[in-house]
């Protein structure tokens, strides 16, 4: 451990002032510490949220890609509905227009008959 070196102790004297430098020194070692520790935790702190975020921004386009996925689906059945509904719209009015030549020829045959 880096420390400083004690100064000398006289004799029949107290020793304890002699160790106030290493206690000055202990104690700026603490506070330079603790000071790292909250720049680290500071840091991680920074990393987490902007982990956070790349996740949220990189579920959010999932999310979108899914919707827009879900929309084109829904839109294609859609349109293939719409599709059959022409398609049968058509079979029915032809099927009418080929009724409507015979129903015309007995309306006709039957007025002729009528005079």
């Amino acid at each position: 451990m880096d420390r400083p070196s004690l100064p000398p102790v006289i004799a029949g004297r107290s020793a304890l002032p002699a160790f106030l430098e290493i206690e000055r020194h202990a104690e700026a070692r603490v506070a330079a510490e603790r000071g790292a520790a909250v720049r680290e935790r500071e840091q991680a702190a920074h990393r987490a949220e902007a982990i956070r975020r790349e996740g949220e921004a990189a579920l959010e386009a999932e999310v979108l890609a899914g919707e827009a996925e879900a929309l084109r689906e829904v839109e294609d059945s859609a349109r293939a509905r719409v599709a059959e509904a022409h398609r049968a719209r058509a079979r029915w009015t032809e099927a009418q227009e080929a009724r409507l030549d015979v129903l015309v020829a007995a309306i006709v045959e039957r007025l002729a008959g009528a005079d």
